[in-house]
């Protein structure tokens, strides 16, 4: 388990463009951290190919709900550890800014993204994530099972600051149960988005 747990935590930061990922190919979406290319790129490391990338069409109102409790009980969040630009006080939002962020994420809760977004995907329901783990489970290798038992939840980015900076969810299911979940403000910086500070994250193994 260390052992898996270790690979995907490497795969969580790696930084690779996205002609390495995925031979040019473009994503119709403009997020923070691109699910299909992170699915991409999981097995291509291993030399083999992945057939279906699985997403969910809404993210569990628990999760939203976390994030609006958080927001609406602080202004102020601690600089991420991995953030290496020029700011360094907490990010501090405005009464405007907080009821913004507060009504966007209400509208969440309601929003649910459509079918096919990104080649070779199937969108599905909160209801069927085991299931769909449970295709990927009868994969002939071990490296077949790790690398393409994974299901991304993912929500639209919230923009700040003339798009300057946003809050953007990103979690991953993995087999035997694994959640890795961070709902972070992001800005942009040396022509990507770099993690700025977290509002809510949560992670859970057997």
């Amino acid at each position: 388990m260390k052992k898996y747990l270790s690979t995907i935590l490497l795969l969580s930061v790696a930084t690779l463009t996205v002609a390495q990922i995925a031979d040019n190919t473009k994503t119709p979406l403009s997020l923070m951290k691109d699910p299909y290319l992170d699915w991409v790129y999981r097995w291509k490391l291993e030399g083999f190919t992945c057939d279906t990338m699985y997403y969910t069409a809404e993210i569990e109102q628990n999760i939203i709900d976390s994030a609006i409790q958080t927001i609406k009980n602080q202004t102020s969040f601690k600089i991420h550890f991995l953030y290496r630009g020029k700011m360094t006080s907490p990010l501090e939002l405005s009464k405007e800014e907080q009821a913004y962020l507060l009504t966007e994420l209400e509208k969440h809760k309601s929003h649910r993204w459509d079918s096919n977004l990104f080649p070779n995907s199937k969108r599905i329901e909160l209801t069927e994530i085991q299931n769909s783990l449970n295709i990927t489970e009868k994969l002939p290798s071990e490296s077949e099972k790790n690398m393409c038992s994974i299901v991304y939840t993912f929500s639209k980015p919230i923009f700040l600051r003339d798009n300057t900076i946003t809050l953007f969810l990103d979690q991953k299911k993995y087999r035997t149960n694994y959640t890795q979940l961070e709902f972070n403000f992001y800005t942009f910086q040396n022509n990507r988005w770099e993690v700025l500070a977290t509002v809510y994250n949560y992670y859970e193994s057997e």
